[in-house]
C-alpha cells in the first residue's frame, strides 16, 4: 500500500513539475511580447503548488522577471487590477522572489505598495500561508 501512494506522489510531482515548466515557458513568453502585467497574472492566477523546491524554484524565477519587467511607476497601477486574491498571492511571490536577492530594490517597491493597498495584514496572510 505504501509503494503505491509513493508511486502516486511521484508521479504527481513529476506532473506538476512538467506543468510549472510550461507556466514559466507562457510567462516568458507573454515577457517576450512586453505583455508583463498578463504574465504576473497567469503566475499568480493558479500558481502549481508541490513541495518540489525544482518547481518552486522555476516559478519563483518566472516571476522574478515579471517583477523586474514593471516598472516601478506602474506598480500602483498593476496592483490596482488585481483582486484581493492575487494581491494575496502576489505578496507571497514577492517575499518568495526576495529570498533568493535578485531585484531586491524593485521587490521593495512591490511590498511597499502592496501594504500601502492592503495593510499589514497581507504580509500576515503570505506569511501565514504555506500553500506556495
Amino acid at each position: 500500500m505504501s509503494d503505491e501512494k509513493d508511486v502516486e506522489q511521484k508521479i504527481d510531482e513529476t506532473t506538476v513539475l512538467s506543468d510549472a515548466k510550461k507556466l514559466a515557458d507562457e510567462i516568458r513568453t507573454l515577457l517576450s511580447q512586453n505583455q508583463a502585467v498578463n504574465a504576473l497574472k497567469l503566475g499568480i492566477t493558479n500558481p502549481p503548488i508541490s513541495k518540489s523546491e525544482e518547481t518552486k524554484r522555476i516559478i519563483v524565477d518566472a516571476l522574478s522577471s515579471v517583477f523586474g519587467a514593471i516598472s516601478v511607476n506602474d506598480v500602483d497601477k498593476v496592483l490596482g487590477d488585481l483582486s484581493p486574491e492575487e494581491l494575496n498571492t502576489t505578496m507571497k511571490f514577492v517575499f518568495k522572489c526576495m529570498a533568493t536577492g535578485q531585484n531586491c530594490t524593485q521587490l521593495l517597491k512591490w511590498h511597499g505598495s502592496l501594504v500601502d493597498k492592503c495593510g499589514v495584514g497581507i504580509i500576515m496572510r503570505a506569511m501565514v500561508d504555506r500553500k506556495l
